[in-house]
């Protein structure tokens, strides 16, 4: 059985620290982004009683100078061990608007005097895009647990901006969910 479902949520952006000289040298004088709240409005469709998921998450932030971001995805689960174990294998691609870009990505005329990075003008765009393969494993009726790995790959603006070494990055994550 498949589906279109909809969703709301509401997360916390944690911000980015002015750099040190050790562990985040291009970002020393870029100043601190602030954290900001975070509001998650999605819709996906589900197929093949669950194997095939898309979903379009769009994030809001409540600092309208941060911007907001759009993520797209698309998901291939397969069983492994029962109802219990399962595996995904996931691709996404995220876009954000020109504000997103330019906090994140960019440096702006005085950033560029006190950093000594080259000044920066980000533009909307594909920010970067994810694929990974993951295990899910369901606890009881409200809770799961999934970890992943995968590979990151910024691009457009993103992968101009002189703040960031490399283009592309190993990630893996880990969490816990309830499902009300």
């Amino acid at each position: 059985m498949g589906g279109f479902h909809a969703f709301m949520s509401a997360s916390v952006d944690p911000g980015r620290q002015d750099g040190d000289r050790k562990d985040s040298p291009r970002l020393v004088g870029m100043g601190e982004v602030k954290a900001t709240g975070l509001v998650l409005a999605g819709a996906g469709y589900q197929a093949f009683d669950g194997l095939v998921n898309l979903n379009l998450v769009h994030l809001m932030s409540t600092k309208r100078s941060h911007g907001d971001q759009t993520v797209l995805n698309a998901a291939l689960s397969f069983p492994v061990w029962g109802d219990k174990l399962g595996g995904f294998l996931s691709l996404g691609a995220t876009h954000g608007n020109r504000q997103h870009a330019q906090t994140y990505y960019g440096v702006s005329a005085a950033q560029a005097v006190s950093s000594g990075n080259p000044m920066f003008n980000a533009k909307a765009g594909w920010m970067s895009c994810d694929l990974s393969l993951g295990l899910n494993y369901t606890i009881d009726n409200h809770w799961s647990a999934s970890a992943s790995i995968g590979r990151h790959e910024r691009l457009d603006s993103a992968a101009d901006s002189p703040l960031f070494a490399t283009e592309k990055a190993t990630v893996g994550s880990a969490s816990v969910s309830y499902r009300f």
